[in-house]
Parts: structure tokens; C-alpha cells; sequence
């Protein structure tokens, strides 16, 4: 048997949505994240529905050496869509935009 415990958090303010949505390739850039671009509609659904991350779901090129580093992922049409980050050469997701 699996004990799951629920963590009560409050709510984000509405400020931080509305900050959210207002997340465009420049702003990525000066809060120091890589923008990147998922390729399609396949690559937006495994995203945005927890799949495993591949490197080739992206346009860009996304080298080792950029370890440690946070990327913000927009669909083709740019509209944000989260945050990943490379730990061990592997991506990971930090948030995703639902």
C-alpha cells in the first residue's frame, strides 16, 4: 500500500497569473531562462501531459554543456508553455503552464 499525503498551499495571487501569461521570449530571457520551441501539436500534448521529455520535441539544438541551466518552452505560435531544466544531461520538468 501507497501512503499518498496531500499538501495544502495556498493558491497563487492573482498577480502571478496574470505574470504568467504575460511570459513572452524576452522576458525568458531577462529572468535568465534559454527560450526554446516545441515542434508541433505532438510534441505541446507529450508536454503538456507529463510525458517524458526528448530533446528532439524542440526546434533548438539543445547542447550538454548548457547543465543546470532552465529553458522556457513555448508552443510554434510562442505561447508559453512551462519550464524544464537539464540535470545529469537529462530534461526535466520545473512547471508547466495548464
Amino acid at each position: 500500500n501507497v501512503l499518498i499525503k496531500v499538501i495544502e498551499r495556498p493558491l497563487p495571487e492573482p498577480e502571478v497569473n496574470e505574470k504568467i501569461i504575460l511570459m513572452n521570449e524576452e522576458l525568458a530571457v531577462d529572468c535568465g531562462f534559454y527560450p526554446i520551441h516545441l515542434k508541433g501539436e505532438n510534441e505541446i500534448f507529450c508536454f503538456m501531459n507529463g510525458k517524458p521529455i526528448r530533446k528532439n520535441y524542440f526546434n533548438e539544438y539543445i547542447d550538454s554543456s548548457l547543465e543546470k541551466n532552465t529553458f522556457a518552452v513555448f508552443s510554434p505560435d510562442s505561447k508559453f508553455c512551462g519550464l524544464i531544466k537539464m540535470e545529469n544531461n537529462k530534461l526535466n520538468y520545473s512547471f508547466v503552464n495548464n
